[in-house]
């Protein structure tokens, strides 16, 4: 069995719906779980009693040809939980220098305060989050950060007036920048200052503040971060996912514009199907009231929906769209109609627009794109 990497995870994730840390093995012939796992877990036990963690659970993600080990941790133990699974994952004694690097880690990492800053943030009802560098309270304009060697006392959170922004995560295969960057168009065009990432670079209010592929949690973090934005627009891609998890777990809206093979075999993703449940994450951030938009013309996505735990469901509107010449229109909110694509919810009025208004179709020969444009107006729509 071949150790793949270990790593932290600071976020919802595909295994942790919190901050902890993963390890991932391949399965080489002849390997035996059932032989295998148990004196691995009870290394990873030994290794948490002696980091002051006790006796902590571990999960188990199982995929074609390997499996995945998990452990949840507060913030100021996501290293630690790494030497953990470092030292169990090694041949190194109980004396050694992995050993001794857990308790190492520990003194180096530990801050009490940032657990407690956190802690006040949930039983408060605002978003946070943190880095290397800083805690963050509240979102965008209405965000307030500290240094991490200068945290806050609860009195000084409490006079902070932070507060959310809308917020909308948008994966998928394709589709995803061209999407994200329409959304963000509208969104000016209405008067707000948004923030978005993309594989072109980071932008806000139409101006680029880093440039490259920026699809990451660094990249949500320096949106929800910046005093002028107002609504965060974060693509966000496969590896980003899977390496360190969202950045935020209360989403207003996720879309899925499709599923595709793409660098199929990281992350014990080796199948659409594997791959389309790792993008649904976003669909999992969408807090209760929100809205999760979805294509219905890819069968992957459908099939994967279906599979995803009914909890991240209720209490959510589901809006399906298609472009299918002959789809069956029951159960979708959005369709292309002739040359016309129509959008219909609950309690607010139709809306149909012209797909020769929109210059990105191609005078309708584009279909990807007409894709694109009901996903983004379902979103812009759902972001008020």
């Amino acid at each position: 069995m071949k150790v793949g990497t270990v790593h932290r995870i600071t976020g919802l994730h595909l295994i942790l719906d919190d901050t902890g840390a993963a390890a991932w093995f391949e399965f080489e012939p002849g390997d035996d779980w059932s032989l295998l796992g148990p004196p691995l877990h009870k290394r990873i036990q030994r290794a948490c009693v002696h980091g002051g963690f006790g006796e902590t659970p571990v999960l188990e993600h199982h995929f074609a040809g390997g499996v995945a080990l998990a452990l949840k941790a507060q913030p100021d133990a996501l290293y630690t939980m790494c030497a953990v699974l470092e030292w169990a994952t090694s041949d190194d004694e109980e004396s050694g220098e992995l050993w001794e690097a857990i308790l190492s880690e520990k003194q180096n990492e530990e801050r009490p305060r940032l657990n407690a800053c956190h802690a006040w943030a949930r039983i408060n009802g605002v978003p946070a989050f943190d880095d290397e560098d800083a805690f963050t309270l509240g979102l965008g304009k209405h965000s307030t950060s500290w240094p991490l060697d200068g945290l806050p006392s609860d009195e000084e959170l409490s006079q902070c007036a932070a507060k959310a922004i809308p917020l909308a995560y948008l994966t998928g295969t394709n589709g995803k920048t061209t999407t994200t960057r329409m959304v963000a168009r509208i969104a000016q065009k209405a008067g707000l200052k948004p923030g978005n990432t993309s594989s072109d670079g980071i932008i806000v209010n139409g101006e680029p503040i880093e440039e490259g592929d920026w699809t990451g949690p660094g990249a949500a973090r320096m949106v929800l971060r910046h005093p002028d934005v107002d609504v965060a627009l974060l693509e966000t891609a496969r590896g980003g996912l899977m390496r360190r998890g969202l950045v935020q777990s209360h989403a207003d809206v996720a879309l899925v514009t499709n599923i595709s093979a793409d660098h199929l075999g990281q992350w014990g993703l080796t199948d659409v199907h594997a791959l389309a449940d790792a993008k649904l994450v976003v669909a999992r951030a969408v807090r209760p009231g929100g809205t999760i938009v979805l294509n219905r013309d890819c069968p992957i996505l459908v099939s994967a929906f279906e599979r995803m735990d009914t909890s991240y469901k209720e209490g959510r509107e589901i809006l399906w769209f298609s472009t299918a010449a002959d789809s069956d229109r029951n159960g979708l909110a959005g369709w292309l109609d002739g040359d016309d694509l129509v959008l219909t919810q609950p309690n607010v009025d139709d809306y149909r627009i012209s797909v020769r208004s929109i210059p990105l179709t191609l005078g309708g020969a584009a279909l990807h794109n007409i894709q694109n444009a009901l996903g983004a107006a379902f979103v812009a729509r759902t972001l008020g």
